[in-house]
């Protein structure tokens, strides 16, 4: 509110100027002093203050306005900004800079780690992790993970692209560090599980959960790299940038990949004792082995429904050209494999001709008008590729022939 007060008594530059006589120049030196004042004030202040990251930003976003055209540029005040000079020395903002840097990435280290213990405590629960609206589990976990790392962003941006980019990197660095402390908070959840397969009582569900909040992050992370590409340049955004992204993307993949380990693991050792039953005496009088192994299967099948599946999405005619190809030949290979193995009477050319007609299928270009796939609206390759009548009479017929 000062500024504003003081901005309004620099505006009223006649009454000044009438007062004193035009050898005495007087309103540029009464600027000047005023711009030294402000200077020698706000650098104590950052010098002897401990100043908090939204203060910092603040300044910074300050110091970056302060000779635009809202504030000592503007029309009505007529002042040349050029011989002002620095409002703070490159010694003082850089350290304004690196206070609200390192306080920064001080407090994202310290959100992340109350954002994987409330995700922690949520796999205690005995009520049933959130659905999204395909009926996947999920927690709030990567929504607020990535909402806090885009807001970060754009406060950094107020103040500049160079600290944006900073800013970037440290967003970078610190869902790395996040990423071990998930995965060793996993890890852990895992063994305690194992130790008493009891509790916790939603292990497989919340298990889910994590393996499709990995997914999220991995989707999170792509779409936070393709919209900044675009706002920075690619030249600028970088190669080391770039490997940053995937190798996060690949950290969050590993980490689904390792759950869903966990989950297989669980599978198995409720199957253990009654796969170890079949081909031995005990097996042959009764079946009550294969009921267990069928029953259990399907109680686990009903929670993997809510996992997120693997999807692939082509984005050109190239990728489905390639995609196609390779389907033929390794369905060459396979029946090569199965005419070795087989008997005659299996054919395994009818078992095996289902492959080039599904790679006909994939490889045919989409009606005029429809757009490829992409890797935001993919619900599974099939859903999005148009198929003449024809080639799906063709698949119908090879597939009853099964």
């Amino acid at each position: 509110m000062w500024l504003v007060k003081h901005l309004e008594r620099t505006r009223q530059r006649n009454l000044c100027q009438d007062c004193f006589p035009p050898t005495y120049n007087i309103f540029d030196r009464f600027i000047k002093m005023y711009h030294k004042a402000l200077s020698m004030m706000l650098e104590r202040l950052i010098l002897e203050k401990r100043l908090d990251s939204n203060e910092c930003i603040s300044l910074l976003t300050w110091i970056r306005e302060y000779k635009g055209t809202d504030l000592m540029n503007h029309s009505d005040l007529q002042i040349d900004v050029e011989f002002l000079g620095f409002l703070l020395s490159p010694r003082v903002e850089q350290e304004l800079l690196d206070t609200y840097l390192t306080t920064t990435k001080s407090n994202m280290a310290e959100w992340m780690a109350k954002l994987a213990e409330t995700d922690v405590k949520d796999w205690h629960s005995e009520a049933l992790p959130e659905k999204d609206l395909q009926g996947f589990y999920n927690t709030s976990l990567p929504v607020f993970l990535f909402k806090m790392i885009d807001q970060n962003l754009q406060v950094a941006a107020k103040a500049g692209e160079g600290i944006k980019l900073q800013m970037l990197d440290i967003c970078l660095e610190s869902i790395q560090g996040f990423q071990r402390e998930y995965r060793n908070a996993i890890r852990k959840y895992k063994s305690k599980h194992f130790e008493d397969r009891s509790q916790p009582a939603r292990f497989v569900e919340y298990m889910v959960a994590i393996v499709n909040n990995c997914k999220f992050c991995m989707d999170f992370t792509d779409q936070l790299k393709d919209r900044l590409v675009p706002e920075i340049g690619k030249a600028v955004f970088g190669e080391d940038r770039e490997r940053s992204f995937k190798d996060v993307v690949a950290c969050f993949e590993q980490l689904g990949q390792e759950s869903a380990g966990y989950l297989l693991e669980e599978v198995f050792l409720d199957l253990e004792p009654y796969l170890s039953q079949i081909m031995t005496p005990a097996w042959v009088p009764s079946s009550d082995a294969i009921d267990t192994i069928i029953v259990t299967i399907e109680d686990y099948y009903s929670d993997f429904l809510h996992l997120i599946g693997k999807r692939i999405a082509f984005k050109d005619y190239e990728v489905r050209r390639d995609a196609a190809k390779k389907i033929t030949e390794e369905s060459k290979k396979i029946e090569k494999l199965f005419r070795k193995l087989a008997t005659a009477t299996l054919e395994p050319e009818k078992k095996c001709s289902v492959l080039p007609t599904l790679a006909e299928l994939i490889m045919e270009t989409p009606l005029e008008g429809r757009q490829d796939t992409s890797a935001e609206n993919s619900s599974g390759f099939f859903s999005q590729i148009i198929v003449p009548p024809s080639l799906l009479d063709k698949l119908e017929t090879v597939m009853k022939k099964k």
